[in-house]
């Protein structure tokens, strides 16, 4: 992570292009303390976050993760706290914060930014919360706006980690605009030259729309939308997972294979957990998403299923989790929606 200020502007850079900008516990530390002292700078008036390379942010760095749980035997449960707490205080940042979206674009990287006051993205974006496939839920409190969309919408990108292109991510309010990639040099620069001084927060806010303005592309329908999403609402805009499961057995479009295939490649734990996690986040504030993803974490974690999906799929890349603790046929749908309800009752 790289951080400095330029004509009033604080930027931080992640800066591990060959690891797509996955987030260290070395760099939300750091962005926790430059955070924290830009608060009160006065040559400071807004924050841009940006990633170097081809990517934003692939989220956090899970190998490290799993590296860490493999000597210790431990949840890593100050990363995810500190993640947590990061994730925080840009939301409540008292100063505008704006982030310039690009490639790959997923999970911690998501929730770190996806309360920016300006959230610009290039046509190069490929925008997902992959956790299921690596053994967990989405976590970051994003499973508080999944609980928000439609049903079939929020439980398929849930589920599945489907992708989201730059129009998509416009239409389901994880971006506000759009710019082509070729121009992101000059819009960027565009940001830097806004003259910031006696502007309130919202004025301000509303001087860097206006400077991007002349590089805001139109917005139609993404990828996602066109071919995906009336699919997604035939078979997952069900109340039960099982449901889901045998309409997808049923269905005879490559997209109910290629779904059904997803599921039963995933642990299956984790998508029970993701799948009730869309009903019941619909009851919690973002902040009570934050306190109940952690003790998520921590139970999925204790059943061992992140480690063998980072496993198969971040460090042996063989895709094939050797064992899983459950099968869909022997979850224990009363105690984990026991859990849920008392974590309803203490969130």
């Amino acid at each position: 992570m790289e951080a400095s200020i330029q004509n009033k502007v604080g930027i931080i850079r992640l800066d591990r292009p060959k690891k797509l900008n996955a987030l260290s516990l070395e760099d939300i530390h750091q962005m926790q303390e430059v955070l924290e002292g830009w608060v009160e700078d006065p040559a400071v008036h807004w924050v841009l976050f940006e990633g170097e390379g081809k990517a934003f942010s692939a989220g956090g760095d899970v190998k490290a993760l799993y590296a860490y749980s493999l000597e210790t035997g431990d949840f890593p449960e100050v990363f995810f706290k500190d993640e947590f707490a990061l994730d925080q205080l840009v939301h409540a940042y008292p100063k505008p914060v704006v982030v310039l979206y690009k490639g790959v674009t997923m999970g911690g990287g998501i929730g770190l930014t996806v309360n920016a006051d300006l959230r610009v993205t290039d046509d190069s974006l490929v925008w997902s919360m992959p956790e299921t496939q690596l053994g967990f839920m989405p976590d970051v409190a994003m499973g508080w706006y999944f609980s928000r969309l439609d049903r079939a919408d929020g439980l398929y990108l849930s589920l599945l980690g489907g992708r989201l292109d730059w129009e998509d991510a416009i239409h389901y309010g994880f971006a506000d605009l759009g710019i082509r990639a070729a121009d992101r040099a000059a819009a960027r620069q565009a940001l830097l030259d806004v003259s910031t001084e006696g502007l309130s927060y919202e004025a301000l806010v509303a001087a860097l729309k206006a400077a991007l303005a002349p590089f805001a592309q139109a917005s139609g329908q993404g990828a996602y939308q066109r071919d995906l999403a009336p699919l997604a609402k035939k078979y997952f805009d069900k109340d039960h997972l099982g449901a889901i499961m045998a309409h997808l057995q049923r269905g005879y479009e490559p997209f109910a294979a290629e779904s059904l295939a997803g599921l039963l490649s995933r642990s299956p734990l984790a998508v029970a957990v993701t799948f009730l996690k869309y009903a019941y986040g619909k009851n919690w504030t973002r902040e009570e998403t934050f306190r109940v993803d952690l003790d998520l974490l921590a139970f999925l974690w204790d059943k061992a299923e992140p480690m063998e999906g980072i496993r198969a799929t971040m460090v042996d890349k063989n895709h094939r989790p050797a064992y899983w603790r459950h099968s869909y046929g022997d979850l224990d749908w009363p105690a984990l929606h026991a859990f849920f309800q008392d974590r309803s009752s203490r969130a």
